[in-house]
């Protein structure tokens, strides 16, 4: 069942919600990207010492680097998959909104998480902190697969199986941080590795629907 206002609203003034919240979804997810790697700065050596000293603070990067890499291509993930969930998107209400921008939230305190990551890996902590901020990503993003598909917010040529699948698959990515976390406290680069886990389930779960 649609909320009330849902109802009340032309199609025009929903295509126009859908409009901006993707729009606003697009600037944060741009501005959360160009942060990351204004943490990755440019070693400041003395000329007299480039040659000998350069290629040392370079390899110095390593982990904000890491973070960047990390992070981007989780950030690019989810910007992926929010696109595809709103191109099925017919309307749109005041939940489903505030699902999105605690989505949002999650995507404006990646940055942060990136750089605490960079700073102390492999520390318990630190590592518990970034997955956990992927993890609310994570299921916040589910719940913007899963509510839509429970209250008739798709399009009606949605096929509800294709719905299931997304969702299963995008039920991955925050089950793997959610339980990286308590690894973190045991050994931070294992819970790292377990991020591994989330391509390889989203595949086995494709092949499986084959």
């Amino acid at each position: 069942m649609e909320s009330t206002t849902a109802a009340t609203e032309t199609p025009a003034e929903r295509s126009e919600d859908l409009s901006r919240m993707a729009a606003l979804t697009d600037g944060v997810i741009a501005i959360a990207i160009t942060l990351l790697v204004l943490d990755i700065a440019v070693p400041e050596i003395p000329d007299a010492l480039v040659s000998e000293e350069l290629g040392s603070a370079l390899w110095e990067l390593r982990p904000e680097v890491f973070a960047f890499v990390l992070s981007f291509t989780v950030i690019a993930y989810y910007w992926l998959a929010h696109r595809l969930v709103f191109s099925h998107l017919r309307t749109i209400d005041v939940p489903l909104m505030v699902i999105n921008l605690f989505f949002l939230l999650m995507i404006a305190f990646m940055p942060f998480a990136a750089s605490l990551l960079a700073e102390y890996v492999p520390d318990g902590l630190a590592v518990a902190c970034y997955a956990g901020i992927m993890s609310l990503a994570g299921f916040s993003q589910l719940a913007m697969v899963a509510y839509p598909g429970k209250t008739g917010h798709f399009h009606v040529d949605v096929n509800p199986s294709h719905v299931r699948l997304v969702t299963k698959k995008v039920a991955v990515a925050p089950i793997v941080y959610l339980i990286a976390i308590p690894v973190a406290f045991i050994n931070g680069w294992a819970a790292l590795a377990m991020l591994v886990l989330i391509p390889i389930g989203r595949y086995v779960i494709s092949r499986r629907s084959d």
